[in-house]
Parts: structure tokens; C-alpha cells; sequence
């Protein structure tokens, strides 16, 4: 469906502009801040942020659909796999490090960034233990891409269900 193609891809050409503005808000929580901040960004971003992210979440919702219509259940989820976990463990292990990093720059005493790697890299292997990171610093940017991992599984029941007649029927009345 190209309308939830471009929608997709609006929402993320979108993400360039909001998270420049982030820099100029008061109160919310990024890794750089401008001493001078900016009423009119605040309320920019508050307003997208209630917006946006709902509406990336509706699209996924759409395509899933989709997705699943034209495709087996194991090829859907390979897909996921390949768009959605992947890219978030190279991000997690080469990007999102170096971005708190930059963040902490500002702060007294910041470790060299072999330090500092080290560091990010152990916190995050204690996750396999139980143990979730405090802080956005572990996640950054890419906080949406587990929930909606779990929401294309969670997905999946719904959808074989709809195939069913009387899923169909439901879905009719």
C-alpha cells in the first residue's frame, strides 16, 4: 500500500526537523541541550511527540496486515527479524554507544571512550541476566523498536484468527 509507504516515510523525514528542535525544549530529557531554549519548540515537540510516534505505530499496524496477508507467518517474522532486530543490534552496539557518549562529554570527569564502551557494553550483557539498565542512556533513540517487535509477534494470532470464518465474521460485525 504506497499510502502507508509515504506516510511511513513522511513520519521519518519528520524525525530530522523534531529531533533538532529537542535540542531547543526545556525539561526534556536529551543528551545535548542548548542553554537557550525555545516556548515554541517545547510546544512543537510535545505535540508531535503525542502525534507522531501513534502514528508510526498505526502504520506498522497497517503493514502488518498486510504483510501477513501476502506472506506465511515464518516469513513474516524472518522479515521483522531482518528490518527490526537487526539494525537495532548493529545501532545498539556502534551507534547508541557513541551518542551517550557525546552526551557525557559535558559532564566532569567522562571516561575515555574505550572506557566508557567497555562500560555501555557490560551493561547491556547484563540484560541477559534479568537486569535492564537504568536510564535511557542504553536504548537511545531506538526505544520503540522492542515494543514493536513484540507487538508484530503479538500480531500474529490476531491475524490467523481473522483468516478463520468465523474471525471474519467478527471482524464483519
Amino acid at each position: 500500500r504506497h499510502e502507508l509507504d509515504w506516510l511511513r516515510t513522511v513520519a521519518c523525514f519528520g524525525l530530522i526537523p523534531f529531533h533538532t528542535a529537542v535540542v531547543f525544549t526545556a525539561g526534556a530529557y536529551d543528551y545535548v541541550k542548548n542553554g537557550q531554549t525555545s516556548a515554541v519548540f517545547s510546544f512543537l515537540v510535545s505535540f508531535i511527540t503525542a502525534w507522531g510516534i501513534p502514528m508510526l505505530f498505526l502504520v506498522a499496524g497497517g503493514s502488518a496486515r498486510y504483510a501477513l496477508a501476502a506472506r506465511g507467518v515464518k516469513q513474516y517474522l524472518n522479515e521483522r527479524v531482518t528490518r527490526l532486530v537487526v539494525p537495532f543490534l548493529f545501532a545498539e552496539a556502534l551507534i547508541v554507544p557513541f551518542q551517550v557518549y557525546i552526551g557525557r562529554l559535558s559532564s566532569p570527569g567522562a571516561p575515555s571512550y574505550p572506557v566508557f564502551y567497555g562500560q555501555f557494553l557490560w551493561s547491556l550483557a547484563l540484560i541477559f541476566t534479568g537486569k535492564l539498565p537504568r536510564g535511557p542512556d542504553w536504548i537511545g533513540h531506538l526505544w520503540f523498536i522492542p515494543p514493536l517487535m513484540v507487538f508484530a509477534a503479538l500480531a500474529i494470532p490476531w491475524a490467523a484468527l481473522l483468516r478463520t470464518a468465523r474471525g471474519r465474521a467478527a471482524a464483519a460485525w
